[in-house]
């Protein structure tokens, strides 16, 4: 199995930017990881920013050469999902995955995932991945609604280069799964973890809320939730979000 090449960054704009930008330039090689300190204008999901306190967690972005067809791009979501809910485990964290792109421990988020894909004709060639974990912070700012850190769950300082080495390992294996085609498997494993999964929880869609329960993603990424009038719902990205 081909090691990672890691770049260790103190400061940048953006690892996902700086990710593009060497690509773009052919100076990035099939699994890369560029780790940064800092990010400067750190991004999540949308238009959300990502808030980090200097060389306390991990900011980076992993670069990897892939071969699935674009229906089937939920599974990189799925497989970088996995793998981080593997590296908190290793730490006696128990963690939930929050559809579509979030790590959750308890009901605070601990992780966050953004993947920029690329395409070639109807099959995803290669991928940028940038994750943001929580690693070695005490205090976060008090407009961040519910963060919470690997450090405040388990009285621990982690070496941040360490973790991004085993979550490098727990990729490629759930990625070699993907590419030998080990769908339902992983399809089945990343169901079982989804956060809220058949709780009652307070939904909003088009500007109304409604109580409902998760049943489960579908393998194109749309989440399933059921209304308490027993109608199931399917919702993209953007088009449903949580209330409690």
């Amino acid at each position: 199995m081909k090691n990672w090449k890691i770049f260790k960054l103190e400061s940048c704009e953006s690892t996902n930017n700086l990710a593009k930008q060497m690509k773009l330039k052919g100076e990035i090689d099939n699994k890369t990881a560029i780790l940064s300190d800092f990010q400067t204008s750190g991004r999540g999901q949308g238009q959300n920013a990502w808030h980090s306190e200097p060389t306390k967690n991990m900011l980076c972005s992993l670069y990897f050469k892939t071969d699935i067809a674009v229906e089937k791009h939920f599974f990189l979501i799925i497989i970088v999902s996995l793998a981080l809910h593997e590296l908190l485990k290793d730490s006696r964290i128990d963690s939930r995955i929050k559809w579509p792109n979030d790590i959750y421990a308890g009901n605070r988020k601990i992780a966050g995932i953004l993947i920029e894909n690329s395409l070639m004709r109807n099959t995803i060639v290669d991928t940028i991945i940038g994750v943001g974990l929580n690693v070695n912070q005490d205090i976060f700012p008090e407009w961040i609604p519910n963060p919470v850190s690997m450090n405040q769950l388990t009285q621990e300082t982690s070496v941040v280069s360490s973790l991004l080495e085993k979550l490098t390992l727990y990729i490629d294996n759930n990625h070699n799964d993907l590419l030998n085609g080990s769908f339902e498997e992983l399809f089945h494993r990343y169901n079982k973890l989804l956060y809220k999964l058949n709780t009652w929880s307070i939904f909003e869609s088009n500007g109304h809320s409604f109580n409902g329960q998760i049943r489960g993603v579908m393998p194109d990424g749309k989440l399933l939730v059921e209304t308490d009038g027993g109608q199931m719902k399917h919702f993209l990205f953007g088009e449903v979000k949580y209330v409690i």
